[in-house]
C-alpha cells in the first residue's frame, strides 16, 4: 500500500484545521459547564450548544442535583406581577437583545431569524442573576421562554413616557390584568406602594431595583446590527443622561 505523503503546506493546513476544531470543542464545553452551573436542563443545553442529547443527559445526571418534576411559570402576567420582578426581567431581556443583535450581525441574519447562541443567553442570564433582589433567580428555561417570546414578537421592550426606562410589555396586552390601573411600566405601577401593599415590595426595595435597572441600562451601548432591528418597541436601549 502506497504511503500518502503530504506537502509542508498541506500538513500546515491540516494542523490548522485540527486546532480550530479543538478550539471550537473547548468553547462548546465551556458553555456546557456554565449552563450546568446554572442548572439548565439537557434540552436547553442541547439547543444552545448542539451537543448530543445523550451525552448532555449523562453530564446533567452527574453534575446537577435537581428534581426532574415540576413546571415553570410561562404566563407573562404571573412572571411580572410584582414590579421589582418586572424590572429584573426587563434587565435580562435588554441585555439579551443587545447580545443577540451582535450574533445576528456576525451571521448576516435578521435578529428575528438568527438562532439563540449560548454566548448571548449566558451573558444576559449572568446580568440578570447579578441584579436579582426579589428572591431566588428564575430557572434558565423560563428566561429562555422569555427570549423566545421576544423573538416571536409576543413581547417587546417599550419605553416609559414618564421616566424613559425600558420595560417588557406584551404585544397582546388585552390578555393581561396585572396592571391594576397604573399602566404597564413597573416603576409607575410600584408608586404609591401603599395602595397595593400585598402585590409589591416595600418602597426602599423598589428604589434599589430602580437604581439597578438604571445602572444596567446605562451600560448598554448601541452595537453592530442595531439598525436591522427596526420598530418603535424594539429600538436599542439608550444611555441615561
Amino acid at each position: 500500500m502506497t504511503e500518502l505523503k503530504l506537502t509542508l503546506s498541506q500538513q500546515t493546513s491540516m494542523l490548522a484545521l485540527r486546532s480550530m476544531r479543538a478550539a471550537d470543542d473547548l468553547v462548546v464545553m465551556r458553555y456546557i459547564v456554565e449552563l450546568l452551573a446554572i442548572e439548565a436542563r439537557p434540552i436547553l443545553i442541547e439547543r444552545l450548544t448542539g451537543y448530543p442529547a445523550r451525552a448532555v443527559k449523562a453530564l446533567h445526571a452527574r453534575e446537577v442535583v435537581r428534581p426532574p418534576q415540576g413546571r415553570y411559570p410561562r404566563a407573562l402576567g404571573r412572571l411580572i406581577d410584582l414590579p421589582v420582578v418586572h424590572l429584573e426581567l426587563s434587565i435580562f431581556l435588554a441585555h439579551f437583545r443587545n447580545e443577540h443583535i451582535v450574533d445576528a450581525a456576525a451571521a448576516k441574519l435578521s435578529p428575528k431569524d438568527a438562532p439563540v447562541s449560548a454566548r448571548s443567553f449566558l451573558a444576559a442570564y449572568k446580568e440578570y442573576t447579578r441584579n436579582v433582589i426579589s428572591g431566588e433567580p428564575l430557572p434558565p428555561e423560563t428566561l429562555m421562554w422569555l427570549a423566545d417570546s421576544w423573538l416571536a414578537d409576543e413581547i417587546a421592550l417599550e419605553r416609559c413616557p414618564v421616566d424613559e426606562t425600558r420595560y417588557i410589555r406584551s404585544t397582546e396586552a388585552m390578555k393581561l390584568r396585572w396592571t391594576m390601573g397604573k399602566g404597564d411600566c413597573p416603576l409607575c405601577r410600584s408608586l404609591p406602594t401603599t395602595s397595593i401593599a400585598r402585590r409589591t415590595l416595600r418602597s426602599f426595595e423598589i428604589e434599589r431595583a430602580k437604581d439597578n435597572f438604571k445602572r444596567e441600562l446605562a451600560k448598554l451601548k448601541p452595537k453592530a446590527g442595531d439598525a436591522t432591528d427596526a420598530g418603535p418597541d424594539d429600538s436599542a436601549p439608550e444611555q441615561d443622561s
